[in-house]
């Protein structure tokens, strides 16, 4: 009678050590790091083409698909999971699309798991406002859905070509179904970024640097800079994103215009 109880221990364990593997097994075809997929300009052409614009602005950058040299990488942990670090691909595309006459939307394609699409307003006598943003992300295992909404989100006072303005946005996430939400509150400041060449052609830009601090579910900082052309066209960009808490969110790329002229 005795031996039978130690029968079946010894089959529990091995019933539970084979779980176990399984488990781990699968956790790691499901974690292990997958490179980035590039959204080509061919893709992001077709996108553009296909869904068209609604309006014809007059103010802000010309309609069409900009491509930009970038460099960087994203790292991104969700609870106690440590998941890929992911390398930007060295091309990337931005998509303007004009919604009314001094309004559009620019839908940045990182990669095909990370997009982001903000909505810009602009003024004849160059001020410019960010009303929102709309970001999609995917890491194995996870969707990561964030919206980001401003008042003020004046990043350009109109009239003066230096200066600064006070932003304050919220950013409300949603990571495979949990909630978060961040308050991001900062300045943004204007100088001359003076005459920057692309692709042969000089222009003369606006150096804009937007500084938010973060707190909330998630603390941190989300710091980014512009040269904007006068028609508020990045010719390039650079970003340092780092936002910590039940998750962690850390970013930092650079973007350089390679042609003014969009492909439409």
């Amino acid at each position: 009678m005795g031996a039978r109880p130690r029968h079946w221990r010894r089959w529990l364990l091995i019933g539970g050590a084979i779980v176990l593997a399984l488990v781990a097994g699968a956790a790691a075809f499901l974690y292990w790091p997958r490179p980035p997929t590039a959204i080509s300009e061919q893709d992001a052409l077709q996108s553009f083409r296909d869904e068209g614009t609604s309006a014809a602005g007059t103010i802000g950058p010309a309609a069409g698909v900009y491509s930009y040299d970038a460099d960087g990488t994203e790292k991104i942990s969700i609870g106690p999971l440590p998941l890929p670090t992911r390398d930007i691909p060295s091309t990337v595309t931005d998509v303007i699309r004009p919604t009314d006459a001094s309004c559009w939307t620019s839908t940045l394609n990182l990669m095909g798991e990370h997009t982001e699409t903000t909505t810009w307003c602009g003024s004849s006598d160059g001020g410019l406002v960010l009303r929102g943003q709309e970001k999609r992300e995917t890491v194995p295992g996870f969707q990561v859905g964030a919206v980001t909404t401003c008042d003020p989100g004046t990043i350009i006072a109109s009239g003066p070509t230096t200066g600064g303005a006070d932003i304050r946005c919220t950013l409300v996430m949603d990571v495979s179904g949990l909630k978060l939400t961040v308050d991001l509150a900062g300045t943004s400041t204007v100088e001359s970024g003076g005459d920057v060449e692309v692709g042969g052609t000089t222009v003369a830009t606006r150096h804009v640097v937007v500084t938010l601090a973060a707190t909330g579910d998630l603390a941190g900082h989300w710091d980014e800079e512009y040269w904007l052309t006068d028609a508020f066209l990045p010719v390039k960009v650079g970003r340092d994103v780092l936002l910590d808490g039940p998750g962690r969110f850390d970013e930092k790329t650079t973007l350089t215009l390679r042609s003014l002229s969009p492909q439409t």
